[in-house]
């Protein structure tokens, strides 16, 4: 009988230890279900603030970041969050880059469930890493022509976007939104080439395309 009772004790723990471990696992699971619910419906705010300087210009490396001269730069990224608990209104504020020429900002409202509205702004510049020595005038019209002052001209195009937009939840299968996006470029860009004389010497020359898009 002894080594009966001893028999039994380990397989009733063995067969009663999947049930605890399914049991403890659903409590975990629904746990850290509730701790992500709690951190999304928790507003938090962030700010990061910096400086940054190139001895030299950037060439190809700052083409699109807003970076490409020498000089310092302002480094500043936020993130704004509020929320209010009795009507679950959430107001939220975004920059990115805001230093830089590419930077990003956006306001957005919304109630959970309901209603939401929003306002975005960017911008985004484009610098040509190369310097052309030319004797090209009227850059920047439909009319151009050699023979103007020999110098030396860089390109770019800056891009400026808005976006507005909204939108309402009327049920679980009807969703109605509407967005509104301006857009505007401007600049030049080397186009060509064309083809020309200096006396009897045959040259090449580029031509610059105008933006205003």
């Amino acid at each position: 009988m002894t080594m009966f009772k001893y028999a039994v004790l380990p397989l009733s723990a063995m067969l009663l230890s999947p049930l605890s471990t399914v049991v403890l696992a659903e409590e975990e699971e629904e746990y850290d279900e509730m701790e992500e619910v709690r951190l999304l419906s928790t507003p938090s705010n962030s700010f990061s603030a910096g400086l940054g300087y190139s001895g030299d210009d950037l060439t190809m490396l700052g083409r699109y970041n807003g970076r490409s001269d020498q000089g310092a730069y302002l480094l500043l990224d936020f993130d704004v969050n509020q929320r209010d608990d009795e009507t679950g209104t959430w107001t939220l504020v975004n920059g990115r880059n805001v230093g830089l020429s590419s930077r990003n900002l956006r306001y957005e409202r919304n109630r959970q469930g309901d209603w939401r509205y929003f306002i975005e702004v960017d911008q985004l510049d484009t610098v040509d890493p190369y310097l052309y020595r030319t004797d090209l005038s009227g850059i920047g019209s439909s009319q151009q022509a050699t023979g103007g002052a020999n110098r030396e001209v860089q390109l770019s195009q800056e891009r400026k976007n808005v976006k507005i937009g909204m939108g309402k939840h009327f049920t679980k299968a009807l969703d109605f939104a509407l967005s509104y996006r301006h857009e505007k470029k401007e600049g030049g860009r080397n186009w060509g080439p064309t083809f020309s004389f200096i006396g009897t010497k045959p040259q090449t020359f580029f031509m610059v395309e105008p933006i205003d898009y």
